[in-house]
């Protein structure tokens, strides 16, 4: 794993030549509304790109703070001229808004997401949205939970569909790498500063459970006090004959390693456990 400077943020070779680690991060403080009050801090923002012989993948361009950035960083790695499809994670401003800096900067002929239409996303018709103001040709396909996506010869994106969240959301799981991208769930580590590496080998047990907690029920308070048994089933499953090396959220350390990403995972099942019903 290397980190060097790239545009005008780090980007992070999670896997070398297939796995990076693309963003920025914004400062900790109560305009993050996902995230609960603590120390003061930086809480990283990812995306993650997937490089191919003939296509690079995206995996969530972020929001609109660093879109630019994030279209550099791109460029840095596979160059301005390879085609990028995108798959998004959640159709939500903080994971589509930085979409328009990287169409302008890179030819992007395709962008997925899970599921049906949903009438509370963030946009459906790519052409129509207010996030892009010209036709960059780019079509929007959905793809039902169960499904794959093709990120190179011989190695596929598995669509996962989570309980674990607010409104429509997919889990990407590349098998190739063990990674598991999780959105906006397990993204409660932040960095103590902008030039820290955005990757924790910390056990969960060794993390501050309490902010944890505190993490999880500012971003899904619905979970304080519901019958949470089917999610915590849920969890069961997506981790359930899946080989997961890390964890890669959108927000927040990507946890590095199986133990850790274990340890990570069984926190979380038990908090859902102990703040339902």
């Amino acid at each position: 794993m290397t980190t060097h400077t790239g545009a005008s943020s780090s980007i992070v070779e999670l896997e070398p030549g297939r796995l990076y680690r693309l963003g920025g991060v914004i400062v900790r403080d109560e305009r993050v509304s996902w995230s609960a009050p603590g120390p003061p801090g930086y809480e990283p923002a990812n995306s993650y790109l997937l490089p191919a012989s003939d296509m690079a993948t995206l995996i969530d361009p972020g929001m609109a703070l660093h879109g630019a950035a994030v279209a550099e960083q791109i460029v840095e790695i596979v160059g301005e001229d390879t085609p990028i499809q995108i798959f998004l994670t959640r159709m939500e401003p903080d994971t589509v808004t930085g979409l328009k800096h990287v169409m302008s900067r890179v030819p992007v002929p395709r962008v997925y997401a899970g599921g049906n239409t949903n009438p509370f996303d963030f946009f459906d018709d790519l052409n129509s949205s207010s996030m892009v103001q010209a036709n960059y040709g780019t079509t929007l396909e959905r793809k039902k939970p169960g499904a794959t996506l093709a990120v190179g010869p011989d190695r596929a994106l598995e669509i996962v569909s989570t309980p674990l969240r607010i409104l429509t959301t997919f889990w990407p799981y590349d098998r190739a790498t063990g990674t598991l991208f999780t959105s906006d769930s397990f993204g409660y580590l932040p960095v103590g500063s902008e030039s820290e590496q955005p990757v924790s080998t910390l056990m969960a047990d060794s993390c501050d459970r309490d902010a944890i907690r505190d993490w999880l029920l500012a971003k899904f308070e619905w979970l304080d006090g519901a019958r949470t048994g089917d999610v915590v089933d849920g969890l069961r499953t997506i981790a359930r004959g899946r080989e997961i090396q890390r964890i890669a959220p959108a927000h927040g350390c990507v946890l590095e390693g199986s133990d850790v990403a274990q340890s990570h995972m069984q926190a979380i099942i038990d908090l859902v456990r102990e703040v339902g019903v």
